[in-house]
């Protein structure tokens, strides 16, 4: 009957208008078996970061999405009350233009939200809607205009007592959505390389991560993507997968000569959720 309940709130009444951006700009999913620490917006992103190293936390950055005023249902009152309050159903929906890359991983989680606490970000503020069991889905929308680019939808659903609060008003929303990547900073990018015939030639990637972040997982290097007719030019492309040496050896043929594109991927051992690429040409020369 709600006599004495609940907390006893100032309403806070700011001197000038709100001018707080409304869209909302990213998603984030953290697994409920993975801390978050929320003592302030820098320390909350570190860990944000930490997770999505390791797999635990997935962010769905640079979106297009909004949430309607929630449905709050209105249950028979009791004494003199008519209705009594009860929970809070909510619906946040989005437009994900990278819908063709991940189209799998929304297949994959229409059963496996409930493991997630989600998180949403506009331009200015955190949102914290952790603590509930939420339901995500998307999917591919396809249009007929001629000049339309495929977009994704995607919905994520939960309920809750009351509604998610604004739980940091002081990060960087543009250093967060630039998002989470390695890159190659010890040589030009993109980069070339000649060799002549009957040489073996080698450099080394370094690979880092776009921000500072403590992790304990290892760096690890392959080849994405080849040329098909690498072969014609060189023997082998070889690179070790622990230190990133890329070692490629040529025959003594002196023909045929041309040139052919590497891309490399690089990761971690700890998930391949965070990678960055890096793009080399080799030239065959006489």
């Amino acid at each position: 009957m709600n006599f004495n309940c609940g907390q006893d709130l100032c309403y806070v009444q700011p001197q000038c208008d709100s001018e707080y951006s409304s869209r909302i700009n990213a998603v984030v999913l953290v697994k409920k078996n993975y801390a978050v620490d929320k003592t302030s917006s820098t320390a909350f992103l570190d860990s944000i970061y930490e997770g999505m190293i390791t797999g635990d936390v997935k962010a769905i950055l640079n979106i297009r999405g909004s949430k309607a005023r929630p449905e709050t249902a209105e249950l028979g009152g009791f004494g003199n009350q008519s209705i009594k309050v009860g929970n809070t159903s909510h619906t946040l929906e989005y437009v994900d233009q990278f819908i063709k890359e991940n189209q799998a991983f929304y297949n994959a989680i229409r059963s496996g939200g409930s493991r997630y606490d989600l998180y949403y970000f506009t331009k200015e503020l955190i949102w914290d809607a952790s603590g509930s069991q939420i339901t995500l889905y998307g999917d591919a929308v396809h249009t007929d205009g001629p000049t339309d680019l495929l977009e994704g939808m995607a919905t994520i659903k939960w309920v809750q007592k009351g509604s998610p609060l604004a739980i940091f008003d002081d990060y960087d929303s543009d250093e967060f959505l630039e998002g989470l990547y390695y890159e190659v900073n010890n040589l030009p990018s993109p980069y070339s390389i000649s060799i002549g015939p009957d040489v073996t030639a080698t450099f080394t990637m370094l690979g880092t991560l776009n921000k500072s972040v403590d992790t304990d997982c290892d760096v690890i290097y392959s080849i994405e993507s080849i040329d098909a007719d690498y072969l014609t030019y060189v023997e082998s492309v070889v690179v070790d997968a622990a230190t990133g040496l890329v070692t490629i050896t040529t025959d003594e043929s002196e023909t045929p000569t041309g040139s052919f594109n590497i891309k490399f991927k690089i990761t971690n051992d700890c998930s391949d959720c965070t990678v960055g690429y890096f793009e080399v040409t080799v030239t065959k020369t006489l």
